[in-house]
Protein backbone atom coordinates (compact mmCIF):
# COMPACT_ATOMS: atom_id res chain seq x y z
CA UNK A 1 0.00 0.00 0.00
CA UNK A 2 1.42 3.39 -0.97
CA UNK A 3 0.91 6.58 1.04
CA UNK A 4 0.51 9.48 -1.39
CA UNK A 5 1.05 13.20 -1.02
CA UNK A 6 -0.70 14.87 -3.92
CA UNK A 7 0.15 12.42 -6.72
CA UNK A 8 3.54 11.32 -5.41
CA UNK A 9 4.32 8.31 -3.23
CA UNK A 10 5.71 9.17 0.20
CA UNK A 11 6.04 5.68 1.64
CA UNK A 12 5.33 2.09 0.67
CA UNK A 13 3.77 0.40 3.71
CA UNK A 14 2.55 -3.03 4.68
CA UNK A 15 -0.49 -2.71 6.97
CA UNK A 16 -0.35 -4.81 10.14
CA UNK A 17 -2.89 -7.56 10.80
CA UNK A 18 -4.87 -5.36 13.18
CA UNK A 19 -5.60 -2.77 10.44
CA UNK A 20 -9.36 -2.53 9.93
CA UNK A 21 -12.07 -0.64 8.07
CA UNK A 22 -15.21 0.49 9.90
CA UNK A 23 -18.29 1.09 7.80
CA UNK A 24 -21.61 1.89 9.43
CA UNK A 25 -24.91 3.10 8.06
CA UNK A 26 -25.10 6.91 8.08
CA UNK A 27 -21.46 7.35 9.17
CA UNK A 28 -18.20 8.19 7.44
CA UNK A 29 -16.01 5.14 6.76
CA UNK A 30 -12.74 5.04 8.66
CA UNK A 31 -9.59 2.96 8.59
CA UNK A 32 -7.55 2.12 11.68
CA UNK A 33 -4.10 1.68 10.17
CA UNK A 34 -0.95 0.35 11.81
CA UNK A 35 2.37 -0.31 10.10
CA UNK A 36 6.11 -0.47 10.70
CA UNK A 37 8.83 1.27 8.68
CA UNK A 38 12.62 0.97 8.81
CA UNK A 39 12.99 4.76 8.66
CA UNK A 40 11.22 7.77 10.09
CA UNK A 41 8.74 9.39 7.69
CA UNK A 42 7.07 12.76 8.27
CA UNK A 43 3.47 12.31 7.20
CA UNK A 44 1.30 15.38 6.61
CA UNK A 45 -2.36 16.28 6.79
CA UNK A 46 -3.92 15.35 3.46
CA UNK A 47 -1.64 12.39 2.72
CA UNK A 48 -3.77 9.44 1.64
CA UNK A 49 -3.96 5.77 0.70
CA UNK A 50 -6.23 4.00 -1.77
CA UNK A 51 -7.89 0.90 -0.40
CA UNK A 52 -10.81 -1.12 -1.81
CA UNK A 53 -11.58 1.65 -4.29
CA UNK A 54 -11.78 4.37 -1.63
CA UNK A 55 -9.40 7.16 -0.72
CA UNK A 56 -8.62 7.32 3.01
CA UNK A 57 -7.00 10.57 4.18
CA UNK A 58 -4.73 11.57 7.05
CA UNK A 59 -6.80 14.16 8.91
CA UNK A 60 -4.73 13.43 12.00
CA UNK A 61 -1.02 12.76 12.16
CA UNK A 62 -0.02 9.22 13.13
CA UNK A 63 1.29 8.21 16.53
CA UNK A 64 4.91 7.13 16.11
CA UNK A 65 6.86 4.86 18.39
CA UNK A 66 10.59 4.31 17.80
CA UNK A 67 11.25 0.69 18.74
CA UNK A 68 14.91 0.61 17.64
CA UNK A 69 17.31 2.34 15.25
CA UNK A 70 15.63 0.75 12.25
CA UNK A 71 12.08 0.20 13.48
CA UNK A 72 9.35 2.86 13.67
CA UNK A 73 5.77 1.83 14.45
CA UNK A 74 2.91 4.03 13.23
CA UNK A 75 -0.79 4.02 14.05
CA UNK A 76 -3.43 6.41 12.74
CA UNK A 77 -7.13 6.63 11.97
CA UNK A 78 -7.85 7.67 8.39
CA UNK A 79 -11.21 8.86 7.08
CA UNK A 80 -12.74 8.36 3.67
CA UNK A 81 -12.14 11.59 1.76
CA UNK A 82 -15.67 11.93 0.44
CA UNK A 83 -17.25 11.35 3.84
CA UNK A 84 -14.90 13.77 5.50
CA UNK A 85 -15.90 16.44 2.97
CA UNK A 86 -19.47 16.02 4.20
CA UNK A 87 -18.21 16.73 7.70
CA UNK A 88 -16.03 19.71 6.77
CA UNK A 89 -18.42 21.55 4.41
CA UNK A 90 -20.97 24.00 5.84
CA UNK A 91 -24.59 23.63 4.71
CA UNK A 92 -25.34 27.14 3.47
CA UNK A 93 -28.45 28.66 1.91
CA UNK A 94 -28.09 29.53 -1.73
CA UNK A 95 -29.14 33.00 -2.95
CA UNK A 96 -29.10 34.07 -6.58
CA UNK A 97 -28.65 37.61 -7.91
CA UNK A 98 -31.55 38.17 -10.31
CA UNK A 99 -29.52 40.55 -12.47
CA UNK A 100 -26.28 38.59 -12.92
CA UNK A 101 -27.73 35.12 -12.13
CA UNK A 102 -24.66 34.61 -9.96
CA UNK A 103 -25.11 32.21 -7.05
CA UNK A 104 -24.08 33.20 -3.52
CA UNK A 105 -23.89 30.91 -0.51
CA UNK A 106 -24.55 33.33 2.29
CA UNK A 107 -26.37 32.03 5.32
CA UNK A 108 -25.77 29.11 7.64
CA UNK A 109 -28.87 29.85 9.73
CA UNK A 110 -32.05 29.45 7.72
CA UNK A 111 -35.40 27.67 7.58
CA UNK A 112 -36.27 25.71 4.44
CA UNK A 113 -39.46 23.98 3.36
CA UNK A 114 -38.57 21.42 0.71
CA UNK A 115 -38.84 17.88 -0.60
CA UNK A 116 -36.14 15.30 0.02
CA UNK A 117 -34.77 15.93 -3.48
CA UNK A 118 -34.54 19.67 -2.87
CA UNK A 119 -32.68 19.22 0.43
CA UNK A 120 -30.25 16.78 -1.22
CA UNK A 121 -29.76 19.06 -4.19
CA UNK A 122 -28.65 21.84 -1.82
CA UNK A 123 -26.27 19.47 -0.05
CA UNK A 124 -24.68 18.52 -3.40
CA UNK A 125 -24.46 22.17 -4.47
CA UNK A 126 -22.64 23.00 -1.24
CA UNK A 127 -20.24 20.06 -1.63
CA UNK A 128 -19.55 20.97 -5.26
CA UNK A 129 -18.85 24.54 -4.15
CA UNK A 130 -15.70 23.39 -2.30
CA UNK A 131 -14.61 20.29 -4.21
CA UNK A 132 -11.17 19.94 -5.77
CA UNK A 133 -11.08 20.62 -9.52
CA UNK A 134 -9.92 17.08 -10.32
CA UNK A 135 -12.81 15.51 -8.40
CA UNK A 136 -16.11 14.53 -9.97
CA UNK A 137 -19.35 16.29 -9.10
CA UNK A 138 -21.37 15.28 -6.05
CA UNK A 139 -24.75 13.77 -6.94
CA UNK A 140 -27.53 11.97 -5.09
CA UNK A 141 -29.73 8.98 -5.78
CA UNK A 142 -33.02 8.18 -4.06
CA UNK A 143 -33.93 4.50 -4.15
CA UNK A 144 -37.35 3.21 -5.13
CA UNK A 145 -39.95 3.21 -2.41
CA UNK A 146 -38.84 6.47 -0.81
CA UNK A 147 -41.51 9.20 -0.71
CA UNK A 148 -40.30 11.98 -3.01
CA UNK A 149 -43.34 14.25 -2.69
CA UNK A 150 -43.39 14.90 1.07
CA UNK A 151 -42.64 18.53 2.02
CA UNK A 152 -40.92 19.24 5.33
CA UNK A 153 -39.93 22.46 7.08
CA UNK A 154 -36.50 22.29 8.74
CA UNK A 155 -34.36 24.96 10.36
CA UNK A 156 -30.61 24.76 9.95
CA UNK A 157 -28.24 26.47 12.34
CA UNK A 158 -24.62 26.68 11.16
CA UNK A 159 -24.41 22.93 10.48
CA UNK A 160 -22.12 20.83 8.33
CA UNK A 161 -23.48 18.94 5.34
CA UNK A 162 -23.07 15.73 7.37
CA UNK A 163 -25.09 17.05 10.30
CA UNK A 164 -27.73 18.37 7.90
CA UNK A 165 -27.87 15.10 5.97
CA UNK A 166 -28.44 13.15 9.19
CA UNK A 167 -31.16 15.59 10.27
CA UNK A 168 -32.88 15.36 6.86
CA UNK A 169 -32.71 11.55 6.87
CA UNK A 170 -34.18 11.39 10.36
CA UNK A 171 -37.08 13.62 9.31
CA UNK A 172 -37.79 11.58 6.16
CA UNK A 173 -37.16 8.20 7.89
CA UNK A 174 -34.45 7.15 5.43
CA UNK A 175 -30.80 6.11 5.69
CA UNK A 176 -27.82 7.25 3.63
CA UNK A 177 -24.61 5.69 2.41
CA UNK A 178 -21.86 6.88 0.11
CA UNK A 179 -20.71 5.32 -3.13
CA UNK A 180 -17.84 7.53 -4.19
CA UNK A 181 -19.37 11.00 -4.61
CA UNK A 182 -22.92 9.70 -4.80
CA UNK A 183 -25.17 10.05 -1.74
CA UNK A 184 -27.62 7.15 -1.84
CA UNK A 185 -30.81 7.29 0.20
CA UNK A 186 -33.05 4.34 0.95
CA UNK A 187 -35.26 2.87 3.62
Amino acid sequence: MIVFRNKFGVADIIPSKNTSITERVMEVSEMSLSFTLSRSVSFEYGDFVNYQGKEFVFYNLPNVSKKSTGEYQYSVTLYERNGRELHNTKYLFCDQDSTTLKTYYTRGDFPLTATLSEFLSLICRNLNRVKRLEDSEWVYKIQKGVDRSKMVNLTFSDQSCLESLNMICEEFSVEWKLDGRTIILGE
